[in-house]
């Protein structure tokens, strides 16, 4: 059904977007806010770098003018008051 509902707003085949569907990455909440993905205070994690590639992604198929740097995103993402409001 996500498949369907997806490729009529992209103008993709059903089968194509499923394809597409099984290679994501479906991070659960606590995954999200761990130091591997969203990071610590000081120390970003991955969610910083997977928005720069998509940056980038979005830069190369002239979407947006020019992909922002990997520092960008790191200094975007705050994380200081999260010890005292995600429980895992």
């Amino acid at each position: 059904a996500a498949a369907k509902a997806i490729a009529a707003e992209v103008g993709l085949s059903p089968e194509d977007v499923a394809g597409q569907l099984k290679q994501g990455v479906y991070l659960t909440p606590a995954e999200v806010a761990s130091p591997e993905w969203l990071g610590s205070d000081g120390a970003p994690g991955n969610i910083a770098a997977n928005l720069q590639s998509a940056s980038q992604f979005l830069a190369d198929q002239k979407q947006i003018p020019e992909a922002a740097p990997l520092q960008t995103f790191k200094d975007a993402i705050y994380t200081k008051g999260l010890p005292d409001v995600i429980v895992k």
